[in-house]
């Protein structure tokens, strides 16, 4: 750590999951398949920028490059429309 009162790395990551599992959010998903800090970050961001908003000030990032990360090269959601299944013979 450079500073005095920085963070280790990946404490708001681990923070993050711990509470999101204590409140017991997504607890039907394996933990694998939770949403982590930053991918909920990052969907505050595309949302911000999909909405007009230049989300870098909002993510406190010095550089336009940091706040790309998080709103670029991320897969738009695929809709599929639902389909009912009939079950034949389930007693």
């Amino acid at each position: 750590m450079s500073h005095l009162t920085q963070v280790a790395p990946d404490y708001l990551s681990r923070t993050f999951s711990i509470i999101r599992d204590k409140l017991g959010l997504y607890e039907d998903l394996s933990l694998r398949e939770r949403p982590t800090f930053h991918e909920r970050r990052a969907l505050s961001a595309r949302m911000l920028q999909d909405q007009g908003y230049n989300p870098q000030a909002r993510m406190a990032h010095s550089d336009e490059k940091s706040t790309r990360i998080y709103t670029e090269n991320h897969r738009d959601w695929v809709h599929v429309p639902h389909i009912e299944i009939k079950l034949n013979n389930i007693k």
